[in-house]
Formats: structure tokens, sequence, C-alpha cells
């Protein structure tokens, strides 16, 4: 009976440790957040109805339901798969022409925006002051003083961080984003 006490308290306390792991894995305020998703390899930005994501050494960019682009970075290449409607097509090229190319100039924007040093560094002085600048009132964060007079406040929920102006959620962030190739868009390489 201790034996099966033991193992109870044992099974438990590793439960328990297990969750608080998990529960630190994605931080619940946003200043945290922030600065943990701008150095994530794996996250995404929804604005305006479109999602771009990084995991890795891939790229999506989701304009609507009916147009997808997922980039994929393998050694000197840079695959490109396009979804439109139930069509997928691709193509690849070195990443040195996708320097030149249109396509591949988009797979450098978007990349630089996910991981931009001017947001970081922003990120770094709302962290700084966060609890001096901001207040915590039903699950969300607002601006003690806004001098701009809009109505601004974020959130931390599960994975995502959300934001809203006015009232209205205009952007969420997205930790441990993943990004799967569909095996009809490997198809469409060959």
């Amino acid at each position: 009976m201790k034996k099966k006490l033991v193992l109870i308290v044992a099974v438990v306390l590793i439960a328990i440790t297990a969750c608080a792991c998990l529960a630190g894995c994605v931080p619940n305020r946003p200043d945290r957040y922030m600065g943990t998703w701008l150095t994530s390899k794996h996250k995404a930005l929804v604005v305006a109805g479109m999602e771009f994501g990084i995991d890795g050494s891939k790229l999506q960019a989701k304009i609507s339901d009916d147009l997808l682009v997922i980039f994929e970075e393998k050694g000197d290449s840079l695959n490109m798969y396009v979804k439109t409607g139930d069509n997928w097509t691709a193509s690849s090229i070195t990443v040195e022409d996708a320097k030149k190319d249109t396509n591949g100039k988009y797979y450098e924007q978007i990349k630089e925006a996910l991981n931009s040093d001017e947001a970081k560094e922003t990120a770094e002085r709302i962290q700084e002051k966060f609890t001096e600048l901001y207040e915590e009132k039903d699950g969300w964060w607002s601006l003690k003083s806004d001098p701009t007079g809009l109505t601004g406040a974020m959130k931390v929920d599960g994975n995502d961080f959300k934001v809203k102006v006015a009232g209205i959620e205009t952007t969420t962030m997205i930790l441990n984003y993943k990004i799967s190739i569909p095996a009809e868009a490997k198809a469409a390489l060959k």
C-alpha cells in the first residue's frame, strides 16, 4: 500500500512539474510574449485576414482562402508551392536567383518583416516600462494613459497574442507555428 501511495504521489508531482514547464513555454504577459515571439523561428502574424508564418526554413503566406503560398528553403534551393483554389503548382530556383526574382523578393520581404530588428528594439523598450505604462483589466492589457485617443488593448490567449483597437480585434500573433507541405504540393514540384 505504501509503495502505491508513493507511486501515486510521484506521478502527481511529475504531472504538476510537466504542467508548470508547459505553462512556462508561452509567456502570459504581452511584453514577454512579444519578446519570445520576435526571437522565435516558429511564429505567425494574422492581420487583415491574411496570415504570414515562419517555421524554421519554411515560410507561408495565406492571402485568402483561395490563395496560399509556401516557400521552403532547402540548401541552395528555394521551393515555392502555390495553391489557387484546389490546384497546386510548384517551382524551384536557387536562393541566389530568388533574390533577383519577383516571387523570391516576396520571400525575403516577408522573412524580414517577421524577423524585424526594429520590432525587437521596440519590444525591448516596452518590456522595460511595461508595468508603468500598461494595466490589466478583464484579461486585456491597455495603456494607463493613451495620448492618441485610440483605445487599444492586448491579450495573451494560449499560443495567441491578440490586439484590438477601438474594441475590434485587428491582429493576432501566434507562437509554436507549424507549416506542413501537403503531398499534392510536393507532387507538383516533380
